[in-house]
């Protein structure tokens, strides 16, 4: 029966989050399923009545209580084994419910999504590409001819994919929104109030598509190419909506390339009135674009050091670049806005992706000198994932790179529901027919010393006197590398633990892993982070726990093998102790030190001159300030304090921003 125009609609439409110890695995708002929630209330008006879920509590209850028509979920890699879950779970309990799921963690080849399909009974429909239109079309069909599968198939509604009587049935692809007017705000709309309030960090979209055709992402193809502009007013007025309505200290923008448009700069300007206003975004997570250096610099100079400066290539080898079908700009030209950027306080990051075509041990490590040494702040380094519905996993092209696919569980990414163990899993590349594994597992090793000793800005001071006295930073790090590998420390069996759970984590299959971790003392260990955890990100935190024997490695390579001052080498060491020892104890006191030169003045004056210079013996104060630990509460409150919400939390802010402050006692 169809509805009939006083009739209402009832629509579900979930993106849920794995809560990991109690907290949420995924803390952006969905915006995806708010512009599917705001499409329909556009397009319906009245017709519809629609509800949005993001914790799997909230969708039990409210599918106990009440029968909606439809329930669609978004499909993305970390949480698509929990949809569809709660997808079979609907249909068991209301058989003649609509399901529906989308999102980009799903085919590209027509063979494959069939297999989907197959696989996943309890679904109705799949809506391929972007959205908001298809799913409307599939609700408008609904309104006219009822829950009748039959009657829907029949009218085949664009952009979906379905199984009829065990034929695979593709109904042809929708046009993506180039007018992005016909999206309303769903912060404008309120859909997200609720969620604002719990805390959840707020995630926008200024423009959508990418131009670039990289081969191992999701949005590097010729649908998604275009890029069009969401309404900068529209913009500026979500900004405004969130600011005071926030409990989050954070934003997260969608954008594959900010900085791309001149009106980004106006967005900015927004944002850092918002940050005038209520404090707010004290960080930001966004991709800046790869083109038009000069316009990023205009576009996100004001935002300071809540922000990076993306130079992100991903890999600097030419035979690399060219199987991936990747363009970069070199260091050399991005060196002028970094150091512009630097000169406003805003931080620069470049990542590389470890594990592709064509790339050697040799060329990545090239890539990563080349980028410490043209003074990037933070160099990102990640395995490279296959991802479905991209060339680097469904060409049959890059099979002659004879990649090595391994499984791993997606970090926090799984939990029990409706009595159910749910595990999130990932497919990796670790070698290729240019890399071998021990070579990855060793890339691996070097990126844990990078990150702990150059990303996180831990010993600035020591690698500023470094390089004032001619040495250059990478040398510095293979020496610590090195040193690790023999190092009888603490220091040294992280580092090994580092490497054990680098090769640990690997499966050669999802379902020797998913049978592994049903077992109830393996799935203990995943629970209590001793398996499971995003490694770099658990590994920091550890870095930092025991930070004065890291120290004490650095201080012995600075000394005996590049011939520095043992005095102002272990003055600037207990400086660095001093500011970022057992940075999460909030309960710290306030720590005096005695130095044998001025190294406060000589901080301050840019680190210019050799410190004992400075010659005056100082006494300096190390303490956290009130507004720091209220942040500190704030994230433990929205990230947990295990080992690895804390290395989590690391990555969601500028580690500087933790850091105690320092002054004359």
């Amino acid at each position: 029966m169809a509805f009939e125009q006083e009739d209402c609609m009832l629509v579900y439409i979930a993106n849920l989050t794995h809560f990991c110890n109690g907290v949420a695995s995924t803390e952006a708002i969905p915006l995806n399923i708010g512009y599917l929630a705001s499409y329909l209330l556009y397009r319906f008006a009245n017709r519809v009545e629609v509800f949005l879920f993001n914790e799997p509590e909230a969708l039990e209850i409210a599918l106990a209580s009440r029968q909606p028509d439809v329930l669609a979920t978004s499909n993305y890699s970390w949480s698509s084994n929990l949809n569809y879950l709660f997808l079979e779970y609907a249909k068991k309990l209301w058989p003649d419910i609509v399901t529906v799921m989308g999102g980009p963690n799903y085919p590209g080849i027509a063979t494959k999504q069939k297999v989907f399909l197959k696989k996943h009974p309890a679904l109705d429909f799949y809506v391929y590409l972007e959205g908001e239109q298809s799913f409307a079309g599939l609700v408008e069909v609904l309104l006219k001819k009822g829950k009748d599968l039959t009657l829907i198939q029949k009218e085949k509604p664009l952009g979906l994919h379905y199984m009829e009587k065990g034929v695979f049935v593709d109904t042809g692809l929708r046009r993506r929104i180039t007018d992005l007017n016909v999206l309303p705000s769903p912060y404008l709309l309120g859909l997200f109030d609720e969620m604002l309030e719990k805390g959840y960090t707020p995630l926008i979209q200024t423009n959508r598509g990418c131009p670039f055709i990289c081969a191992f992402c999701h949005s590097g193809s010729k649908y998604n190419s275009p890029v069009f502009k969401s309404p900068l007013e529209r913009v500026k007025k979500e900004i405004c909506y969130i600011g005071p309505r926030s409990k989050s200290s954070l934003l997260h923008i969608a954008d594959s390339n900010y900085g791309l448009f001149k009106r980004d700069k106006d967005i900015t300007e927004a944002l850092v009135a918002s940050q005038r206003l209520h404090g707010w975004p004290l960080k930001i997570n966004i991709s800046t674009s790869k083109i038009r250096k000069n316009q990023i610099y205009k576009a996100i100079k004001d935002l300071k050091e809540s922000i990076y400066f993306s130079a992100s290539v991903q890999s600097t080898n030419p035979d690399t670049l060219k199987a991936i079908h990747r363009t970069n700009m070199s260091f050399g030209e991005y060196a002028n806005i970094i150091e512009k950027l630097a000169g406003n306080q805003v931080k620069s990051f470049s990542e590389f992706i470890l594990g592709m075509p064509n790339e050697t041990w040799q060329s990545h490590m090239d890539g990563i000198q080349e980028a410490v040494n043209s003074n990037i702040d933070q160099v990102g380094c990640y395995t490279c994932m296959l991802l479905p519905n991209t060339p680097l996993l469904e060409n049959r092209a890059y099979a002659k790179y004879k990649i090595d696919a391994k499984w791993r569980v997606i970090p926090r990414d799984f939990g029990i529901y409706l009595d159910q163990k749910v595990i999130e899993v990932e497919q990796v590349c670790v070698a290729t027919n240019t890399m071998t594994l021990h070579e990855y597992v060793n890339l691996r090793g070097f990126f844990f010393v990078v990150n702990g000793y150059h990303n996180m800005g831990l010993l600035m001071e020591i690698s500023s006197y470094i390089k004032l006295c001619g040495n250059d930073i990478f040398s510095w790090l293979k020496a610590l590398h090195g040193a690790l590998i023999k190092d009888r420390s603490n220091a040294g069996d992280i580092y090994k633990n580092f490497l054990s759970e680098t090769v640990k984590e690997l499966w050669e299959s999802e379902e020797e892993l998913q049978a592994y971790f049903s077992r109830e003392e393996n799935y203990a260990n995943l629970v209590n982070g001793d398996l499971g955890s995003n490694l770099i990100q658990k590994y920091s935190a550890l870095f930092l726990d025991a930070l004065d024997d890291f120290v004490r490695l650095a201080v012995d390579i600075t000394v005996n093998q590049l011939g520095l001052s043992r005095e102002v080498v272990r003055n600037l060491a207990e400086y660095c102790l001093g500011v970022r020892f057992d940075l999460f104890n909030m309960e710290a006191s306030r720590r005096i030190l005695d130095f044998d030169f001025d190294i406060l003045k000589w901080i301050k004056t840019g680190m210019k001159g050799e410190p004992q210079s400075y010659a005056k013996p100082s006494k300096l104060a190390f303490y956290h300030q009130p507004h720091q630990v209220e942040l500190i509460r704030s994230l433990i409150h929205t990230y947990g304090k295990t080992v690895d919400s804390r290395g989590k939390i690391l990555t969601r802010i500028n580690p500087v921003q933790l850091f105690r402050r320092c002054e004359y006692e």
